[in-house]
């Protein structure tokens, strides 16, 4: 049970709590209970300047089998999402309270899923890392003033095969989601919709 507040104020594309699988054995880790708040992401000196990468909680890298319960995040400045899981699989992501108030008018997402492929041959990752299967969001209230639907982003090559991605989204508040996609580091590829799950 940790508590974090105000963190990547130096770095960009790190997280509150981050792992990373690269060498794909972040697995069957447990982040239980924490609370975390305040990411911000520092991009002075990036490519991106507005590609703020400050997860809260952040599985990178093929982390996998991973269980993320019952942890309390607000207000997290990152295209990243509160959470965000890029290229793992069979994570377990469920009774998280999620709240994203805007910042400087934009509420960033709860939840984003990212896989760039092409990155897979250039840093010589096993093939396990384009698996993105069975992971499992379930039970997750997301709270955010602006809106009562939840935010999703789906980052590099995710937007077709979402439903695909999860084992389970069910049972959480809101059900219904506002999905976005976008390729980095470009803007939206194509106009927000409304997906709702049951």
């Amino acid at each position: 049970q940790n508590k974090i507040e105000n963190y990547c104020l130096a770095l960009n594309d790190c997280g509150g709590i981050y792992l990373n699988g690269m060498e794909m054995t972040a697995s069957e880790i447990q982040v239980i209970s924490n609370e975390i708040s305040g990411g911000y992401g520092n991009t002075a000196g990036t490519p991106w300047p507005y590609k703020f990468m400050s997860s809260a909680i952040y599985l990178d890298w093929g982390a996998r089998n991973t269980s993320v319960l019952q942890n309390i995040i607000k207000n997290v400045r990152s295209l990243g999402g509160a959470i965000q899981i890029n290229a793992g699989n069979g994570n377990w992501i469920s009774q998280n309270t999620i709240t994203q108030e805007p910042i400087n008018r934009y509420v960033y997402p709860m939840i984003t899923l990212s896989q760039d492929y092409s990155a897979i041959p250039a840093l010589g990752l096993a093939e396990g890392h384009k698996d993105m299967s069975n992971n499992i969001i379930a039970q997750n209230k997301f709270i955010a003033p602006w809106t009562s639907f939840g935010h999703i982003l789906l980052l590099n090559g995710c937007s077709e095969s979402f439903k695909n991605m999860m084992l389970s989204f069910d049972s959480n508040a809101p059900e219904k989601f506002d999905i976005r996609y976008m390729n980095l580091p470009g803007f939206l590829s194509v106009p927000p919709r409304t997906m709702d799950f049951h």
